[in-house]
Order: C-alpha cells, then structure tokens, then sequence
C-alpha cells in the first residue's frame, strides 16, 4: 500500500516540476506587508551578483539587518528566497531594512564593508543602528 501511495504522489508532483523547469518560471515570494522587496546588483567582489534587499515602507532613515546564510544558503535560488526577518518585523510592527547577500566561499570582510558602503550611499540606512546576524558559516560571518 505505501508503494503506491509513493508512486502516486510521485506521478502527481513529477510532472509539475519537470513543467516549471521546462517553462523557466520563478516563482517570487509573496510580498510582506511593508517592505518592497528587491533584487540589487551591487558588483562586490566575493558575493554573488544579486543581493536580497527588503526595504521598509517606512519613512525616514531606517536601521539595517544584514542577514548571513550559512554553508549551504549559496545554492538557494535569490529570486525565490523570503526573509523571515522582514515577515517578523512587519507582524510586529517593527521597522528595520533587511539584506540578504550571498557568498559561496565563507564571508571576506572586505565585502561585508563593501556592501555596507554601498547600502549606506544608495538607501535611507541610520548608520548608528547597523546589525549584522548569521547562522553556521554566516555566523562566522559576523
């Protein structure tokens, strides 16, 4: 019996993945009350070429998370990814903008700088409020 429930769920989702493979869809995330989510391209040396960016609705200058994965979150597809941070700061009413980079090969230094630079210039961060958290080899990371 456990057989042909497993060969019936798999003839039920086989066909739907090899479809959105074959289609090239991305699925997006859906959106978090407040935040507009955005895929940036900052151009960091030792960071993949998209950056996770979840900026707060808010007016004004905003404090800043910058989220590290860990070893295995360089294979997670970007486009598809969620911040759970973003979701817990908008079901508690908290403000706070939230960055999500990845790295394949553990976290330089030098582009956790880079990054910060660059968000500082381009968006409304409040530079005395700058938190960087992470799990595994992201929390190397910080």
């Amino acid at each position: 019996m456990n057989r042909l429930k497993i060969s019936l769920l798999a003839v039920l989702i086989i066909p739907v993945l090899s479809d959105a493979a074959a289609t090239g869809e991305v699925k997006a995330p859906p959106p978090v009350p407040g935040y507009t989510r955005n895929l940036l391209s900052p151009s960091i040396d030792g960071l993949k070429e998209k950056v996770l960016y979840y900026a707060s609705k808010n007016p004004g200058k905003k404090p800043l998370l910058i989220f590290l994965h860990g070893a295995g979150g360089h294979k997670a597809d970007i486009r598809t990814v969620q911040s759970l941070f973003a979701k817990g700061f908008s079901r508690n009413n908290l403000v706070c903008n939230v960055v999500r980079p990845q790295s394949e090969k553990g976290w330089p230094a030098g582009s956790i700088d880079q990054l910060l630079d660059y968000m500082i210039a381009n968006h409304d961060i409040d530079e005395r409020r700058i938190y960087v958290a992470g799990y595994s080899m992201g929390g190397a990371g910080t």
